[in-house]
């Protein structure tokens, strides 16, 4: 109850100060747009140069590693935001790498009266690879509430030499990811209704499958979708 009544309290003062516009954050000067959780986490997302490098090969970068705080979270959340009429859009790029490094995850958090609720958008988990990766997201509306936040988060796994790291966070909140490809074509996340591309009726053996991975049958097909690790993709089972 002392924490929903501090939050309501920094809900408060926030929304006074809201401005609508939003951009990219790189972390080579102070953010306004990103902040360390105060109260639900164990340990702050640090500003650290070198040993990972950034995205670019040079400047700051936020880095957690398992090899100081093996199975603590730390929540980075956004400044509170008006929810828009047709949704937002966040991309980052991220580096999970390591033995059992741990997860990263992304929610949008909103608060309904004195209820705070969460929705997970995005998952990834274990190693993913020396590299950075890029992330898209969309941010769905809800007409039942005026404000949300934006939470990434990550808990460490326990591996020794794990790294979790964020770089180049760029939120556009008052427009939904669009489903353009540079202007040469179209993404199709299987999320929502597929009008683009479809089965053909004759002259193949099998149609394809929209798959979600809480699904999987007979434990064939990947864990996870790519787009958002909680979603759809096509699958073919022989």
């Amino acid at each position: 109850m002392f924490i929903v009544m501090k939050r309501c309290i920094l809900l408060v003062i926030t929304v006074l100060i809201l401005k609508t516009d939003a951009g990219l954050t790189n972390f080579e000067t102070s953010s306004r747009d990103w902040f360390n959780d105060l109260f639900r986490d164990d340990l702050d997302w640090k500003l650290h140069r070198g040993q990972v490098t950034n995205r670019h090969g040079r400047g700051n970068y936020l880095y957690l590693t398992t090899s100081t705080s093996n199975g603590k979270s730390a929540i980075l959340e956004s400044r509170i935001l008006r929810t828009p009429k047709r949704g937002s859009c966040v991309s980052f790029w991220y580096r999970i790498s390591g033995k059992n490094p741990g997860e990263l995850k992304l929610k949008r958090m909103e608060m309904t009266g004195t209820k705070i609720r969460t929705r997970k958008l995005w998952l990834r988990e274990g190693d993913q690879g020396r590299a950075w990766n890029f992330a898209r997201v969309s941010i769905p509306p809800n007409p039942h509430t005026r404000y949300y936040q934006i939470i990434m988060e990550s808990k460490l796994g326990s591996g020794r030499g794990g790294v979790v790291a964020l770089d180049d966070i760029d939120l556009d909140a008052n427009h939904p990811c669009s489903n353009s490809l540079e202007k040469r074509g179209f993404v199709v996340d299987f999320e929502t209704k597929v009008t683009a591309m479809k089965n053909i009726r004759y002259g193949d053996h099998f149609d394809w499958v929209i798959t979600k991975s809480e699904a999987r049958s007979s434990g064939t097909g990947p864990a996870h979708d790519v787009t958002s690790g909680t979603g759809h993709y096509l699958h073919l089972s022989t």
